[in-house]
């Protein structure tokens, strides 16, 4: 159901990047008396496509915190069946029972194709840097705390090269292949900043999650806007201002990451797991 969830939620956020590109689309006409002339069925200019490219994380940014909240009060900290609020007693029996409790001219069929080879990657490497994550600190090569550093710093820096990389291309196959690679390294953040929550408060990284994404968001809507003033000719100049700032963001990134990043239990979340877990054995206790 997650994996459904999630294939809608980055359909649309693709799908109107590039329908928009055919809503915009400038055809010609030919009248009946020979003239020809132009037509565009939605005459949006480059600040009004942004404004509306950027409609999608409202949305995305209201419900944060909200689910956030229910998670943390719903999810996560119910730890096992037999301590579900809500669960029977006749489904508590047969659930412990069973499981035992353990810029280019490309027109717009082949910008759709184009457009989902990076998420095909991403998703391809998804559960190799997964694997590869855990199999780190699994053997001892690293500790939690160096995996999320590296796998969020140093493909922040990739990222960054391959960015200028795109705004210098002149190669079609080569810009295609250069934001291929970027958005599929991106598979390995998920095992570094995407779970980092987990790493420092299990007990409140619904919340956490949830300011995260929602302030987070706030860079889909300001980009979006930002694409829209300064790329209004379409010019190729234009572009590279747009790959050279996403380049800065990710060098950003990179250095915060890897001063700052944290992957052990802080003293402040310490207390709340430490109550839990009691909470947890009195729970035992009683049902025994």
């Amino acid at each position: 159901m997650m994996l459904f969830g999630l294939f809608c939620l980055l359909s649309m956020r693709m799908i109107l990047s590039v329908a928009i590109v055919a809503m915009t689309k400038t055809n010609n006409i030919t009248l009946d008396d020979g003239t020809v002339v132009e037509e565009q069925e939605f005459e949006w200019n480059s600040k009004q496509q942004g404004l509306i490219l950027s409609s999608f994380f409202y949305g995305y940014m209201a419900t944060q915190l909200f689910t956030g909240f229910l998670s943390a009060r719903f999810g996560g900290h119910v730890e096992s069946p037999k301590n579900d609020p809500f669960i029977t007693e006749i489904e508590k029996t047969y659930i412990l029972s069973s499981i035992g409790e353990n810029i280019f001219n490309y027109n717009l069929d082949t910008t759709g194709i184009l457009s989902s080879i990076p998420y095909i990657a991403l998703a391809s490497l998804l559960s190799v840097a997964g694997y590869f994550a855990d199999w780190l600190q699994v053997k001892g090569y690293l500790t939690t705390e160096q995996v999320r550093r590296y796998f969020n710093s140093v493909t922040f820096t990739i990222q960054m090269i391959f960015m200028i990389l795109v705004a210098f291309s002149t190669n079609p196959i080569l810009t295609v292949v250069y934001l291929t690679l970027a958005v599929g390294v991106d598979a390995f953040p998920w095992s570094g900043y995407a779970i980092n929550a987990l790493d420092l408060a299990p007990s409140h990284a619904a919340i956490i999650k949830a300011i995260g994404i929602t302030f987070g968001g706030f860079g889909g809507v300001l980009s979006s806007h930002l694409v829209g003033y300064i790329v209004t000719d379409k010019s190729r100049e234009q572009w590279q201002i747009v790959f050279f700032i996403t380049a800065g963001i990710y060098l950003f990134g990179a250095v915060v990451s890897w001063y700052f990043v944290k992957g052990s239990i802080q003293p402040w979340a310490r207390i709340d797991l430490e109550d839990m877990k009691k909470r947890n054995e009195q729970t035992d206790i009683k049902s025994f």
